[in-house]
C-alpha cells in the first residue's frame, strides 16, 4: 500500500496536484515507518522533500532530504543517495549557498562514478557546471557541462542534453 501511495503521488506531482501528492506521500511515510522499512522511508522522504523544495521552497523539504541522505548512507544504498545529494545541491544553488551546493554535487558525482551510474554522473556534472557558471568560473563550468553533454549523448538522454546546451549557451 505504501508503494502504491508513493507511486500515485509521483503521478499527482506531474499532473500539478502537489497538495494531493503530499498527502499520499505522508500516508506512505507513516506506513513505511510503522513497518520499519528504512529504505521505503528514505525513498518517501526524498520524494516528499523534493516536492516541498520544488513547489514551495519549504525548509522542511530540505530537512527531509537530509534525513533521507542519512538513512541511505547508513543503509549503504548508493543509487538513490546520488539523487538525494544532487537534490540537496540544487536546493543549495537556489538558496545561493554555493559552497554547500558544490560539496553536495561533488559528493553525488563521486558516488555516481563509484557505482558507474551515467545519469547520476551527468546530472551532477550539469549542476556543478551551473554552480561554476553562476560563480563566474566559466572554464570550469565549460569543462563540467561538456563532460555532462558527452555522457548524456552517449547514453541517449536527449531531454537533458537540451538543458546542458542551455547552460553552455548561458556560460
Amino acid at each position: 500500500l505504501a508503494e502504491a501511495l508513493s507511486e500515485a503521488a509521483v503521478n499527482l506531482v506531474w499532473q500539478g496536484e502537489a497538495a494531493m501528492a503530499f498527502d499520499r506521500l505522508e500516508e506512505a511515510l507513516a506506513l513505511y515507518r510503522k513497518a520499519g522499512d528504512r529504505w521505503g522511508e528514505a525513498q518517501v522522504l526524498y520524494r516528499l522533500g523534493g516536492t516541498l523544495v520544488d513547489t514551495s521552497g519549504d525548509s522542511l523539504g530540505r530537512d527531509m532530504l537530509e534525513e533521507s541522505a542519512k538513512i541511505l548512507q547508513g543503509l549503504g544504498e548508493k543509487y538513490l543517495y546520488v539523487y538525494v545529494l544532487i537534490s540537496l545541491g540544487v536546493n543549495d544553488t537556489q538558496l545561493g549557498n554555493y559552497t554547500s551546493a558544490r560539496a553536495h554535487l561533488e559528493q553525488g558525482l563521486a558516488v555516481a562514478r563509484e557505482i558507474k551510474h551515467p545519469s547520476g554522473v551527468a546530472d551532477a556534472l550539469t549542476n556543478l557546471g551551473d554552480v561554476c557558471r553562476i560563480q563566474g568560473e566559466y572554464l570550469t563550468a565549460q569543462f563540467h557541462l561538456e563532460a555532462a553533454y558527452k555522457v548524456y549523448h552517449e547514453h541517449g538522454s536527449n531531454v537533458w542534453e537540451a538543458v546542458v546546451l542551455c547552460f553552455l549557451a548561458d556560460n
